[in-house]
């Protein structure tokens, strides 16, 4: 214990008390240890940043995922099932969370939110349709049983530019 202190250890003396110093060993781990001697503790920095983006609304920031997932070719569904063990195709916020960053998807907290609160589920508080969202970020790659839908139906692009607050070219 560094001088009553219950909590930190004295790196230097725990290092003099553990070594025996023979004569083949003794330089060294002394020259060592004496680094230590007057090392003083600085926190590292980091250039991590928090995300703070604000979506103009939902089908913004769905463009925006259908971008990441097409070009890193993620299967945003596979991070999610995982957290459903009944299949019922809904999962909490928390979980949806995790699986969101598992696919290296970060979103700011008014992203995630705003995904929370267009994929709610009915009836069940803090609950989210995994199905739906999946769905809805993997019409890029195409739309989901069109077979059975409508084979002779006209497809039209998703959207997946996004504007974010930007605003069109003035007069």
């Amino acid at each position: 214990m560094d001088r009553g202190n219950l909590a930190d250890v004295n790196y230097y003396e725990f290092i003099r008390d553990v070594d025996l110093y023979n004569e083949i060993g003794q330089q060294l781990s002394r020259s060592h240890t004496d680094n230590f001697q007057n090392y003083s503790y600085k926190p590292r920095q980091t250039n991590a940043t928090i995300r703070s983006h604000a979506p103009d609304d939902l089908n913004d920031l769905l463009a925006r995922l259908r971008r990441v997932v097409k070009e890193k070719r993620i299967r945003v569904a596979e991070f999610m099932k995982d957290f459903d063990k009944l299949r019922h195709g809904n999962i909490t916020k928390q979980q949806l969370r995790l699986a969101l960053n598992m696919a290296q998807l970060p979103l700011s907290d008014v992203e995630f939110n705003s995904i929370a609160d267009g994929f709610a589920t009915q009836g069940k508080a803090n609950y989210v349709n995994w199905k739906d969202f999946c769905d809805a970020i993997d019409e890029v790659f195409g739309t989901k049983e069109l077979e059975k839908v409508s084979p002779h139906l006209a497809l039209e692009q998703p959207k997946t530019n996004i504007s974010y607050g930007r605003q069109g070219i003035t007069a």
